[in-house]
């Protein structure tokens, strides 16, 4: 879905990784695996429980990887010239 922006309030972050199926043709394992993430950074941050050192390693390879898959959307589209 090209040009689309979640509105603000309640769940966007939530329909931008879904929309991640539409754009970059992400796995639903991926996104849910994502929206997990979502809930830990959530819990963390409310003090619910502290995230594991093996989880935050495996969360940073992950933010590598979607960063690597939007990077080239991007460029394959003409939006980055380098």
């Amino acid at each position: 879905m090209e040009g689309y922006r979640p509105c603000r309030g309640d769940r966007h972050h939530q329909a931008t990784l879904e929309s991640l199926a539409d754009t970059l043709g992400t796995s639903s394992e991926d996104i849910d695996y994502y929206l997990d993430l979502a809930r830990m950074r959530h819990n963390t941050l409310y003090g619910a429980a502290a995230a594991a050192q093996t989880d935050v390693e495996a969360a940073i390879l992950a933010a590598l990887d979607l960063s690597r898959a939007v990077t080239a959307w991007l460029k394959n589209r003409g939006y980055l010239l380098r």
